[in-house]
């Protein structure tokens, strides 16, 4: 598989050739409890799907961190443990602490991806659970930094062969320690900042060097917060667990902040209730949500599901391994949308493309319409040569094609539900619907189809040559 690489305007991921990378992922944090035939089972539809990309497995897993045991972490019954009984972490040797029989189930899940031409990213620990493994508390940091230092160097070694594996190196590490008190950590102490640091570091020695790394934030939170400057940080990720207003303030570039490129990669879940909205996050609200960090600046979107969020059995439970229900959910109408926002981005080159928001106002191609706490927020991006819109509600839109270009353009409505281009009466046709001359109408009023598969709707615009 080629390997993939921070492309030179810092702005998104390529292949190791320049080549365009989409990233189209799959949050499922508790792969590692699948069996080899459900193991294929994930893969196989994601595979069909176009997602490029897996989140997860947790390599280092404990039980749900509620309830853990502090005192004695490793002998907890509520530990977590994969598909074959193997604890991640093996308490009969604390010098080598990682379970070798863990480490292959997890290895099988990253070599059937590889198969399939799929990406994986690890999640090497869950931010809870880092005091209770390298216990700082009874050690001291120095000692427990150390420990944190060499179990990540050894993780990193395992897979350091792998070229389809990226890594998290601590999920939701602002939730370090708070088993304690149930208080997010914000700011970090010093000490927890330093032992989240030191797994980092040593995850970042023992990896391949093309393996590309990042952390994971608590909701509502970028990595730039944190690890701006450190030099294993090669790209950032945000992540908002539901549909908050404030998503486009985390997501745009600011001056004050690096270059490097951000990524929602945790978004609402589909299935699950939206707790601020009071309401069932839908297929529509996954697609709405991915179109906005896209075009709004970020590289790519992990998809997720509520039933596939740590793999919940028919009854609800957690943290066991499912053996139903998941499945269920990889049929969800959220899931199947994904292939075509993969398809409309490989129709295009990504080279150049910015949020229409980074430009002046005078300079743009739309004005703000509608919010994202309504989902109403209509949101645009472009290059030289193409432009998107993203429509949620139908609205109409009025469009100034002379920011865009000076050359005619043609027009496509598209559909993120099932891919295909309409005529602006909701009829299926492989034609551009208009054909528009910024020099005769330098402001151009889109009106979407009022019939088609959804309300939503791309309006897709290409400059001809």
């Amino acid at each position: 598989m080629p390997l993939l690489r921070i492309a030179d305007d810092g702005s998104r991921l390529v292949t190791a050739d320049g080549n365009d990378f989409h990233w189209i992922g799959g949050s499922a944090w508790g792969l590692a409890e699948l069996s080899p035939e459900q193991i294929a089972t994930y893969l196989d539809d994601r595979q069909r799907k176009g997602f490029t990309i897996v989140q997860g497995p947790i390599v280092i897993r404990l039980g749900p961190y509620e309830q853990l045991n502090k005192a004695r972490p490793l002998q907890s019954p509520l530990l977590d443990r994969d598909h074959g009984g193997n604890l991640s972490l093996d308490a009969t040797h604390p010098q080598t602490r990682l379970n070798q029989d863990a480490l292959r189930h997890v290895q099988l899940f990253v070599d059937e991806a590889a198969k399939r031409g799929m990406y994986v990213m690890l999640a090497g620990i869950w931010g809870p659970w880092v005091d209770l493994v390298f216990n700082p508390d009874q050690k001291g940091i120095d000692a427990a930094a150390e420990d944190a230092r060499r179990t990540g160097r050894r993780l990193g070694e395992h897979f350091a062969d792998k070229p389809n594996v990226l890594w998290i190196g601590v999920g939701e590490y602002h939730k370090i320690a708070w088993e304690q008190d149930r208080v997010y950590r914000n700011p970090l102490s010093a000490q927890h900042l330093a032992l989240l640091n030191a797994f980092a570091e040593g995850l970042a020695a023992g990896k391949a060097p093309s393996q590309l790394m990042t952390m994971h934030p608590d909701s509502g939170r970028s990595t730039r917060d944190h690890f701006s400057a450190a030099p294993w940080m090669d790209f950032h990720t945000t992540q908002l667990y539901a549909i908050r207003n404030y998503q486009t303030d985390i997501l745009l570039p600011r001056a004050t902040r690096d270059a490097k490129p951000e990524l929602l990669a945790e978004g609402a879940y589909e299935g699950r209730t939206d707790e601020r909205r009071k309401v069932v996050i839908d297929a529509l609200q996954i697609r709405q949500q991915a179109y906005w960090a896209i075009l709004d600046g970020s590289f790519g979107y992990t998809y997720g599901h509520d039933s596939l969020y740590r793999l919940r059995r028919a009854d609800g439970s957690l943290w066991v391994p499912p053996p139903s229900r998941w499945q269920d959910a990889l049929a969800a109408p959220g899931a199947d949308s994904m292939p075509h926002l993969h398809s409309l981005l490989a129709s295009l080159p990504a080279a150049g493309r910015k949020p229409d928001r980074t430009r002046t106002p005078a300079r743009r191609l739309i004005d703000d319409i509608g919010t994202l706490e309504s989902t109403t927020r209509t949101v645009a991006a472009a290059a030289a040569n193409h432009a998107i819109i993203y429509i949620p509600d139908r609205a109409e839109v009025p469009v100034r094609i002379a920011n865009l270009t000076t050359r005619p353009v043609t027009a496509f409505w598209y559909s993120p539900v099932d891919g295909g281009t309409y005529d602006a009466q909701g009829h299926r046709t492989d034609a551009a619907f208009a054909t528009l001359d910024p020099s005769r109408m330098p402001t151009w009023l889109a009106k979407p189809p009022q019939s088609g598969p959804g309300p939503d709707w791309v309006l897709l615009l290409k400059v001809l040559s």
